[in-house]
C-alpha cells in the first residue's frame, strides 16, 4: 500500500476538487469498490492498526486508496473529503497556489450558503499561510544548487517570483533583481555580476519581454558567451505566445504556457 504522497499540504490535480489546496491527514479505503472480498467485511476491529492485522495481509490489497483531505487547518475543519490518492500531490507550485488564492478571494464574497462560505474561508486561510511560509523559507534557504539568472520583463514579475521560490524549494540558487539587488547597489553592476556567475540564464519569453531592452541585453550577452564557450547557457521559457527572437528560435524552449507544473518539471530535469 505504499504511495508517494506524504502527510501534509497537498494540491488536487484531477477530479472535481482540482486546484484546491488541502492537508492530507490519512489514507482511507473504499471497500465497496474492492475487486475481492475485503477484510473489513468480517473485521472484528480488535487491533487499531489495520496494517498489523493478519486479515489485512491476506484479504486486503485491491481496494482503491483514498486520501483523507481537510481543506484548511485540520484542527479547525469539521469534515474531511475522501479523494482518490492519485488525484493529490505534495508538489504545490507557487503559481498554482497564487491562482487558488485569487479564485477563493473572488468566490467567497459571492457565496451565499454559510456552510460553503465557511469551508472556502478555511481553505483561503490555509492557502495564504502556505504562501507566506514558502516565501519565508525562500529567504532563509541554503541555496547550494545551480545558479540560475531569471531574465524577465517587469510586467511578468509575479510569475518570475513564483518561479524563484519554486526553484529554491528544489534546491537551486536563482537570482532575481527584486530579491538580490540591495538598496544603494548599482543595478547594472549587480545584473552583470549575476549574469557572470550564473550557470544558466532563464529567459522568460512573453509579449512583454521580447520588446524589453533590458531583457534583450541580458540574454544576448549570455548567448554570445555560450557560443564562445560551446556550453548551454541560455534556456528560453515560453510563458505566452510571442515572436521569439531569431537568435533563440533554434533553441528548444521549455513550455510553461498551458501547464506550469509540467513546465517546471521539464526545466528541473534539464538544468
Amino acid at each position: 500500500m505504499d504511495n508517494l504522497l506524504e502527510y501534509g499540504p497537498i494540491i488536487c490535480v484531477a477530479g472535481r476538487h482540482k486546484g484546491r489546496i488541502g492537508y492530507f491527514d490519512n489514507e482511507d479505503w473504499d471497500c465497496n469498490l474492492c475487486k475481492k472480498e475485503c477484510c473489513s467485511r468480517d473485521c472484528d476491529f480488535e487491533t487499531d492498526d489495520c496494517e498489523n492485522c493478519a486479515k489485512f495481509e491476506t484479504k486486503h490489497g485491491e481496494c482503491p486508496i483514498f486520501a483523507a483531505v481537510y481543506f484548511g487547518e485540520m484542527l479547525f475543519c469539521s469534515t474531511y473529503h475522501t479523494i482518490p490518492i492519485e488525484h493529490c500531490t505534495n508538489d504545490i507550485p507557487m503559481k498554482d497556489l497564487v491562482a487558488r488564492i485569487e479564485i477563493l478571494q473572488n468566490t467567497i464574497p459571492r457565496t451565499k450558503q454559510n456552510k460553503k462560505k465557511s469551508e472556502l474561508l478555511q481553505e483561503l486561510q490555509y492557502a495564504q499561510e502556505l504562501f507566506y511560509e514558502k516565501h519565508a523559507s525562500a529567504l532563509f534557504a541554503n541555496k547550494e544548487g545551480k545558479r540560475l539568472f531569471i531574465s524577465h520583463s517587469s510586467k511578468d514579475k509575479g510569475l518570475a517570483n513564483c518561479l524563484y521560490v519554486d526553484l529554491i524549494e528544489h534546491g537551486h540558487n536563482p537570482w532575481l533583481d527584486d530579491r538580490d539587488i540591495k538598496a544603494g547597489q548599482s543595478i547594472p553592476s549587480e545584473i552583470q555580476k549575476g549574469l557572470g556567475e550564473a550557470d544558466f540564464i532563464l529567459v522568460l519569453l512573453s509579449p512583454n519581454s521580447v520588446t524589453s531592452n533590458w531583457v534583450n541585453v541580458e540574454w544576448e550577452s549570455a548567448y554570445w558567451d555560450e557560443v564562445n564557450n560551446n556550453k548551454v547557457k541560455v534556456i528560453p521559457i515560453l510563458l505566452k505566445d510571442c515572436d521569439i527572437p531569431k537568435f533563440l528560435k533554434p533553441k528548444k524552449y521549455v513550455d510553461f504556457r498551458n501547464d506550469y507544473q509540467q513546465g517546471l518539471r521539464l526545466l528541473l530535469r534539464d538544468i
